[in-house]
């Protein structure tokens, strides 16, 4: 409403997805507490085949909406974007690179003390918070600290175990983008842009600028 071109950084894709294809309003969710992907796959077979059998977020999600009287795999998402012209730049590395990327950075953390930032936040509501939410790295923490068993090995083991999730994680964000890229690709909007820029590649921020000045200067 000022004129200004607003700059939005990611962070969750899924985010930066309500902005194009607005979340579809089916009520307030009631609690499940027995969901399970075969109670998935009885009531909407073709919903259950998308989801992994061990993500029971989203079979909760699939079974509180079946609950509501909506099928899921109805739900189809209706581009619906914010007025104006977009430019998406979506930065990529190759896969060698980013895991090794993630290994180093894992390790980092360590370093810089991401233990003892665990061991103090048990007995206080945050670690309730953490136990509930399985956020990677402080699930296995808190469980290592518990434990107490010290010994390198089983630290070794830990931050192995993490490094694996983490890349997993990664993983899963690129198929994501992928899914969502064919979304957008599939609207043939002219007022959208698509960029893909490899860091791995040499590129770096220098690319992300020109593309940034060539959007704005029409």
């Amino acid at each position: 409403e000022r004129g200004n071109t607003p700059l939005l950084l990611g962070g969750s894709e899924f985010y930066g997805k309500s902005l194009f294809f607005p979340p579809l309003g089916v009520g307030t969710f009631p609690d499940i507490t027995d969901g399970t992907w075969e109670k998935l796959q009885i009531a909407d077979p073709e919903r259950a085949a998308m989801i992994d059998q061990n993500d029971t977020y989203r079979i909760a999600r699939a079974l509180q909406m079946i609950q509501l009287k909506v099928k899921p795999s109805e739900l189809k998402p209706v581009f619906d974007p914010l007025p104006g012209d977009w430019l998406m730049i979506f930065l990529t590395r190759e896969r060698q690179d980013l895991y090794e990327r993630i290994n180093k950075r894992t390790f980092e953390m360590f370093e810089s003390g991401w233990i003892e930032e665990v061991r103090n936040i048990i007995g206080t509501p945050w670690e309730n918070f953490l136990e509930r939410k399985k956020l990677i790295g402080y699930t296995e923490i808190l469980r290592y600290i518990k434990k107490g068993d010290k010994q390198a090995e089983v630290q070794r083991s830990m931050i192995a175990q993490i490094q694996q999730k983490t890349r997993n994680y990664a993983k899963r964000q690129e198929t994501f983008w992928r899914s969502y890229k064919k979304q957008l690709t599939e609207q043939r909007k002219e007022n959208l842009s698509i960029v893909e820029i490899s860091l791995s590649r040499g590129m770096d921020q220098k690319q992300v600028q020109e593309e940034l000045e060539r959007f704005l200067s029409q």
